[in-house]
């Protein structure tokens, strides 16, 4: 037995109190043992036995307690109680209603409610992307929608944000119903802008499309470089955060795209990059 074990057990025979402490501590583990089972032998077991009935008698409230025990009825008459004396309505006004009417406060001050408006809606568009978040603090693009639709897009977002230009746009991948708005977006764009890129798919896919994402993002890429565009290509988990409002990025990172690889997945709508919005 280690040392802090037997120095365990002779403090805890301290606490009984018979002995001096100084007396204990000089005292073997072996001797401190024989002592602790005389006083149980001469002390503890006389008075359990001495005082059998009531030992019985606690034993069995205890064993009873809860099976007579109306959970229902103790709880209604506390609430009655609290209602009584006031206790309730203060909790209910003030402790409640109070942080819950200063939480609503925050969030209409600080506008850190989001708005959704997916462009495409307005013109039937099922077989594009585009998907504008805004509020008076923040506005970014998820996808920009095809090229061919892009400037309507463009005149509807304006409409939402006015003047502003967008803090982010993330492209989800590189399928061209997902990124030909893009280019026409540029007045959208200032120094403030950055453009986040999915992972680079090269040497992780091989669908009958690799050709033509591949030349679209060379293009998107030599695009952002020539107007001195901020963009980040992701490749590891990311959250961002913006007052109150946290947008994270998932799957986009070598990790999933071994992944992919390792199953031969050839849809690449599979590679995407994703957002989660967390408040």
């Amino acid at each position: 037995m280690k040392d802090t074990q037997i120095i365990n057990f002779k403090h805890f025979c301290m606490t009984i109190g018979e002995l001096p402490s100084s007396y204990i501590e000089s005292l073997s583990y072996y001797e401190c043992l024989l002592w602790l089972c005389n006083y149980l032998e001469n002390t503890v077991v006389p008075v359990v036995n001495n005082n059998s009935e009531v030992v019985k008698e606690l034993q069995e409230y205890v064993k009873n307690y809860f099976n007579n025990l109306n959970i229902q009825t103790e709880i209604n008459n506390k609430l009655d109680e609290m209602a009584t004396d006031g206790t309730l309505a203060k909790i209910i006004n003030q402790d409640i209603f109070n942080e819950l009417n200063t939480n609503v406060t925050n969030l209409q001050n600080e506008n850190e409610i989001l708005n959704l408006y997916i462009p495409s809606q307005l013109y039937n568009q099922n077989s594009e992307n585009i998907n504008l978040i805004y509020n008076d603090n923040i506005a970014f693009l998820y996808d920009t929608g095809n090229e061919n639709t892009s400037l309507n897009h463009l005149q509807q977002i304006k409409n939402k944000i006015g003047n502003k230009k967008l803090n982010y746009i993330f492209i989800s991948h590189y399928h061209n119903d997902h990124t030909g708005g893009l280019k026409n977006f540029i007045s959208l764009i200032d120094d403030n802008t950055t453009v986040y890129l999915p992972y680079n798919f090269e040497g992780y896919y091989n669908g009958d499309d690799l050709t033509i994402i591949t030349q679209n993002r060379n293009d998107i890429i030599n695009w952002l470089n020539s107007n001195n565009i901020n963009y980040i290509e992701v490749s590891t988990d990311l959250e961002i955060k913006n007052k109150n409002i946290n947008i994270n990025i998932y799957n986009s990172t070598q990790q999933a795209y071994n992944y992919y690889l390792s199953i031969n997945e050839t849809n690449y709508n599979t590679y995407s990059m994703n957002l989660l919005l967390t408040f």
